[in-house]
């Protein structure tokens, strides 16, 4: 049976409480004796910790606590995604400035602020290695307590990834493209910032949380305080963004420990400044040889790909191995070898962020195409489509096929701008492709639905709302799968007590993954519900929910005389038709050890123009295309794009970490940049393309993160398509613009006189 409520367009469960302030994010909670916590971090970027006196903070009237690492020795303090090497305070030396070393609890938050800039911290400054680069060489060691990479100083880890004979390829090829493409630090950008609420009690450790992975946050807090797993109960509130920010543990057991000493609950919230120091996106340095063979396909790709990881692992080993992976792109290449590698330097730790790896490496992957095509005299459009990877084919050597058609979204992109039209003086058009394998690896998720005696229906799962729509699209599904209304379905909010493992809502797997578990429970709810209408109105023809009732083969009754007939009990006695779902993708193998659910496309199509004599680039036209599949709720999945290509055009023209050293000079809200209304185009297309080639409910495919990747690159391409510049580096600042068109004009001039000469 085909759906009925999936792909309506519906109005946001949440939206009411979100737009009239009644929702409640951590930040706002309070509970009985809670008291106020402040971290304190170092302004020291690399240091041996000497001292830290906290008498002065003591002192003051008010103050609670204040703790450091001295109090936890007996605690396993360490915590991370990939590796354990990142204490919840500060224990022999700080490695980055904003690192917290202490942290003090009080009465009220204005005495806990007062009270952390009390405190003072003495080291021993160590030297500073202030980014990958420096960091990759260099004698000194961030964490000499880890084994040192024998070819290159504080390397977290190295992936290769290699198929076929790529030096043989580059050695035949006709032409060998080769280029260094440099990608920034960015921030995330969350309106919430972190926010933790922590309390112990006799039945364990209570954690409220803006968390993106609550199961993985309890039982990094079940082993670092030592207690079972069903002794810590996280809660997840409304959370105000993440786009991996909020991913795996990040203050939850400092805001645990403080409560522990103080006896009493405590809640942590960080200012935007903190947020700025707490997580961060990898800046990328992306090295590319592309081999070129006499039809002009690309026959050999080799790439190399450091990420800035910062003071510590985060996610760091995993957005390495994924970019080495990625870095071949969407076309089919029969050699390819790949190196990713995660360098520890002593800034900001970076960590997962929205289609984590990939944007970095598709940045430079469909530039060199745009090159290649250029230097071949091919259309850049006509270039990809003729050597996109092709629905069915083998990917990325021996992955899953390809799920989808390549050229067809490409070309929607491309008309939505009108590619093919003349194009205005001073203006360039350009294009890009991206895709990421999906779902986030191998995975068992299991959801339940609950068919309650008044027709009321309940879907509980573990995917947390970020502001990207689950609970609606949740609803829909288990609507068509029991034939419920969708006003009548409630999806519960995240509570790790009492429901099923989810290893966390990213990697734009919540959909196709919780949401494939979500319909098979709600079939098997309705299975049920057919048994008992067979039995009792001798008929399931047609059957339906509507509110209370059953109606089936034109007759109507009352869902608790149905199943009071059923099982011969007092309606007032009867409880849920409940069952669990499960959706398992831990099978079949592939090169990064599972094979992938889907592939998640995003298409970019950009006009451009640019002022020669400030170097301001306006965007004319831009047109993102979503291969979705299937969309549940085409609203959602066209609200998850535009913010996905409007977040993809911050890195490309606008957002930059800046340093002074080691030190990040512009974490604010003021001097960090991001788009703002007046920056994007009135022609602006989200086109959502659905040919149900997805494995999840009715064809659909993860959506959200697609628009980030094939953004920057069609810009850039634009760029040099209205000027003849050619740029690496991100982002097109009107500096950057403006003095790449001067050394473009001056080698021109160079050019000609050396002609004449």
């Amino acid at each position: 049976m085909g759906p009925n409520e999936a792909g309506q367009r519906r109005q946001r469960k949440d939206i009411i409480d979100k737009v009239t302030g009644r929702a409640r994010y951590t930040s706002d909670l309070e509970v009985p004796g809670m008291a106020f916590a402040r971290l304190v971090r170092s302004k020291v970027a690399h240091g041996a910790i000497r001292n830290i006196d906290t008498s002065a903070a003591l002192a003051l009237p008010g103050v609670v606590c204040v703790v450091t690492a001295k109090d936890f020795e007996h605690l396993d303090m360490y915590y991370g995604e990939s590796v354990l090497d990142q204490p919840f305070l500060s224990v022999d030396r700080v490695r980055y400035i904003g690192e917290p070393f202490a942290g003090v609890v009080a009465e009220t938050q204005e005495i806990a602020d007062r009270a952390a800039e009390l405190v003072r911290l003495e080291v021993e400054e160590l030297p500073i290695l202030e980014n990958a680069a420096a960091a990759m060489h260099a004698e000194t060691l961030i964490h000499p307590e880890r084994p040192a990479d024998p070819e290159l100083a504080n390397v977290c880890s190295r992936s290769v990834f290699e198929y076929g004979d790529v030096d043989r390829a580059l050695a035949e090829a006709v032409y060998v493209h080769e280029a260094t493409y440099t990608f920034p630090a960015v921030y995330h950008y969350a309106m919430e910032p972190h926010a933790y609420l922590a309390e112990w009690t006799s039945a364990g450790l209570d954690m409220w949380a803006g968390t993106q992975q609550p199961h993985k946050v309890r039982a990094d807090l079940a082993r670092i305080f030592g207690v079972p797993h069903n002794q810590v109960r996280v809660r997840v509130p409304y959370v105000g963004g993440g786009y991996g920010s909020k991913g795996q543990a990040k203050y939850e057991p400092v805001t645990a420990a403080m409560a522990l000493v103080a006896q009493r609950p405590v809640r942590l919230v960080n200012s935007i400044n903190e947020s700025f120091h707490t997580v961060i996106r990898h800046a990328a340095v992306v090295t590319m040889r592309t081999g070129i063979g006499a039809d002009g396909r690309i026959i050999a790709r080799d790439s190399q790909v450091v990420y800035d990881t910062g003071a510590y692992a985060d996610k760091g080993p995993r957005v390495a191995r994924k970019g080495a992976y990625r870095s071949a792109g969407p076309y089919s290449i029969p050699n390819s070898r790949a190196v990713g590698i995660a360098v520890y330097s002593n800034r900001v730790p970076a960590g997962a962020f929205r289609g984590f790896s990939t944007p970095q490496v598709v940045w430079a992957g469909e530039s060199a195409v745009d090159e290649i095509a250029r230097h071949l005299k091919m259309s850049p459009l006509e270039y990809r489509k003729r050597f996109l990877t092709e629905r069915g084919e083998p990917f990325l050597g021996d992955d899953a096929p390809m799920d989808a058609d390549l050229p067809q979204g490409l070309q929607l992109a491309a008309d939505a701008i009108g590619w093919d039209q003349p194009r205005p003086p001073g203006r360039g058009r350009g294009v890009g492709s991206g895709v990421k394998d999906g779902g986030g690896g191998a995975a068992r998720v299991e959801a339940e639905v609950h068919l309650h005696r008044d027709g009321s229906v309940e879907v509980v799962a573990s995917t947390i709302e970020l502001g990207q729509g689950p609970q609606t699209a949740y609803a829909q599904i288990a609507a068509d799968g029991l034939r419920a209304r969708f006003e009548d379905v409630r999806v519960r909010a995240v509570d790790t007590w009492g429901q099923r493992f989810d290893p966390g809502t990213n990697a734009s797997r919540s959909t196709i993954s919780v949401g494939s578990a979500v319909y098979d429970a709600a079939c098997q709810v309705y299975a049920q519900v057919c048994d008992a209408a067979e039995q009792v109105m001798g008929t399931s023809q047609d059957l339906r929910l509507d509110g209370p009732d059953v109606v089936a083969g034109g007759q109507r009754k009352p869902f608790v005389e149905v199943l009071a007939e059923v099982r011969r009990l007092q309606p007032d006695w009867l409880g849920s038709v409940s069952a669990i779902g499960v959706q398992d993708t831990t099978k079949g193998d592939g090169p990064l050890g599972y094979s992938s659910s889907f592939y998640e496309v995003g298409h970019s199509a950009v006009e451009v123009e640019v002022d020669p004599e400030t170097g301001v680039l306006t965007l004319v036209k831009c047109a993102s295309v979503a291969d979705v599949g299937f969309a549940i709720n085409p609203e959602g999945c066209e609200g998850q794009d535009e913010g996905s290509t409007v977040m993809g055009l911050g890195h490309t023209l606008y957002e930059e970490l800046e340093f002074n050293g080691p030190e990040l000079i512009n974490p604010s809200l003021v001097d960090y940049r991001v788009p703002r209304a007046e920056d994007l185009p009135h022609d602006f297309h989200t086109i959502l393309l659905e040919n149900r080639d997805g494995p999840g409910p009715f064809g659909s495919k993860g959506a959200g993160e697609g628009g980030t990747l094939g953004i920057a690159p069609a810009v850039a391409n634009a760029l040099e398509d209205a000027t003849g510049v050619r740029i690496r580096d991100l982002p097109l600042t009107p500096e950057r613009v403006w003095r790449a068109l001067r050394a473009h004009e001056e080698a021109q001039q160079l050019n000609i006189a050396e002609d004449r000469s």
